[in-house]
């Protein structure tokens, strides 16, 4: 039984959006918030941030336009895993343009 050279599988991932652990699912009794502000650029590619109030929340499961006012109803999850390495990761469950 032969099972190719060691490292030759290769994981496709979309050059555009930052690796995340998907496998997590938000936590019903953990923090839910409401938070309003402007989505910008993180400084990795890909990484979509909410500046509101001073705070930076990086937004996970969705894919505002930059520039755009929103809304957004989530669950904070400071565990996650991410490559952007900035915010503080936010799943997002509704969000609305303001």
């Amino acid at each position: 039984m032969s099972d190719g050279p060691a490292g030759s599988e290769s994981a496709s991932a979309s050059p555009s959006a930052p690796l995340e652990d998907l496998s997590r699912t938000p936590d019903p009794k953990g923090p839910q918030v409401r938070v309003a502000g402007t989505v910008v650029e993180g400084v990795e590619h890909g990484c979509l941030l909410l500046v509101a109030s001073g705070q930076e929340y990086l937004l996970l499961g969705a894919r505002p336009e930059v520039g755009a006012r929103v809304e957004v109803v989530g669950t904070l999850d400071p565990g996650a895993m991410s490559t952007c390495q900035q915010g503080v990761p936010l799943r997002v469950q509704e969000i609305t343009e303001r």
